[in-house]
């Protein structure tokens, strides 16, 4: 065991999978799509294994999303490869991260941009209006 250190990129891809038939939640730690890899972090599997769970392009697409924020909760279930090291499989979106995040992230998003545009008329009307004010005193003290 040990050693390692070039393997790795396109793991998870070719090698054998040795699943343990264990279920966790991980949290995606980070995906990077040039290396068409990434990892997940979970407290159980990292006091045993010491290290990330990778997480293969494969698995990446079984969750069907472009691109997910990392700490993501992910539901997967643990295996090995050759090397003995932990690979995330049949992965899933853990159960209500759709409701608590995606939908949050909906209703934010699209009253964010319409909350924007909104602001933005906002400002330019208050920058009329102060325009407005400063004439008005400038008459009024004419006046006077």
């Amino acid at each position: 065991s040990g050693g390692g250190s070039g393997g790795g990129s396109g793991g998870g891809s070719g090698g054998p999978m040795f699943p343990t038939g264990e279920r966790f939640v991980g949290f995606l730690k980070n995906f990077n799509e040039e290396k068409s890899f990434g990892f997940l972090r979970c407290q159980e599997t990292f006091a045993r294994y010491g290290r990330d769970v990778f997480l293969s392009t494969r698995q990446w697409k079984i969750l069907g999303m472009d691109s997910l924020p990392s700490g993501t909760p992910i539901n997967f279930e643990l295996a090995e490869d050759q090397k003995g090291q932990p690979q995330a499989v049949e992965v899933a979106l853990a159960p209500g991260y759709e409701e608590a995040s995606m939908g949050n992230m909906g209703i934010v998003g699209s009253m964010g941009s319409m909350g924007t545009k909104d602001k933005v008329d906002m400002d330019s009307m208050d920058n009329m209006g102060t325009e407005g004010k400063v004439d008005m005193v400038i008459m009024d003290n004419m006046g006077a």
